[in-house]
């Protein structure tokens, strides 16, 4: 039916749907005026079949409450949607009109102008590549008095972020691994240790950063315990899980129905040495390993040169 490009983008999971216009909700906007003609009402009457003497016959309407001749509703709501389409547009369409009331009557000479505000966008129940844009439409007379309302509703197909903000794939790859995950949920900072502390002062944000941070481990957890028929340990390392006994209590808390239960003394203290941090009736012992990534990457590199024969097994090797 009508295809423009005025429709407002939604955000959401596959991409966002944009505007020519601002796209938060109460954005307005209006349209330049169109005046109803005699040629309008008599080719719409053409056009529709309603040949009415409300709009075609001016001396029966002379004794009628509105004395001349009423423009078509369907006109005037016509005149109305037409008005706000702008440049063409093959990503977005009508979808459909809600809500339509005919509020006063319009006739010969007057000039209609169209004011649309952005009411909403959401996702198309139908088409998971686009959204729904609904968008408020008043028209108004040369006496600013509204004459038509209704609700458009226009299907407008997504676009990804990396064509929205014309991003390369580099910037793409800066944006997700540098400035998203805990950095982009705090606004603080992605190491974990800022965020306990800002957390402690009550940074809301802080605290459901380490929050998914950690519902996110816990979920690793449930599903290799499922892939896996269950577990025979669990054990913390790196960065976060050698130095962060928060991180380790907040991950264990709820997994006693896996057999998983912590020796809080054990998680709190000091980290000299790898240890077990679990109950001794834990049936999965929690271990805490330091890191020792030189140790692996050496390890590997004896055994790939001595299956090759540029290496010799002997001492060296076996000390690795």
């Amino acid at each position: 039916m009508l295809i423009r490009s005025a429709a407002s983008r939604i955000t959401a999971k596959q991409g966002t749907l944009e505007s020519n216009f601002p796209d938060e909700t109460g954005s307005a906007r209006e349209t330049l005026g169109r005046t109803v003609t005699e040629t309008d009402i008599v080719l719409h009457a053409g056009q529709s079949g309603d040949f009415y003497p409300h709009h075609l016959d001016a001396e029966w309407c002379k004794p009628q409450g509105f004395t001349q001749r009423l423009a078509h509703g369907t006109l005037i709501f016509t005149i109305a949607v037409g008005l706000t389409a702008g440049d063409v547009n093959p990503e977005a369409f009508t979808y459909g009109d809600d809500r339509l009331h005919f509020i006063r009557p319009v006739f010969i000479a007057d000039t209609l102008r169209t004011r649309v505000t952005l009411k909403e966008k959401r996702d198309s129940p139908k088409r998971p590549d686009c959204g729904i844009v609904v968008e408020l439409v008043g028209a108004v007379n040369q006496w600013q008095e509204t004459v038509v309302a209704c609700e458009h509703l226009l299907m407008v197909k997504r676009k990804c972020v990396m064509e929205r903000e014309n991003l390369t794939r580099g910037e793409i790859a800066e944006l997700l691994c540098r400035k998203g995950g805990l950095l982009a949920i705090s606004g603080v900072s992605n190491d974990l240790r800022d965020l306990e502390e800002a957390a402690a002062r009550g940074h809301h944000r802080a605290r459901l950063a380490v929050r998914v941070f950690v519902y996110q481990v816990k979920k690793f957890v449930g599903a290799y315990a499922a892939a896996m028929d269950g577990l025979n340990a669990l054990a913390f390392a790196g960065g976060i899980g050698e130095n962060s006994h928060m991180v380790r209590h907040e991950v264990c808390r709820g997994l006693e129905f896996l057999g998983i239960y912590l020796d809080e003394e054990k998680n709190r203290a000091p980290l000299t040495s790898d240890r077990i941090i679990s109950e001794p009736e834990s049936a999965v012992p929690v271990f805490v390993i330091r890191t020792n990534e030189e140790i692996i990457v050496a390890r590997e590199t004896t055994c790939t040169l001595t299956s090759a024969g540029r290496l010799a097994s002997g001492d060296f090797a076996s000390r690795l």
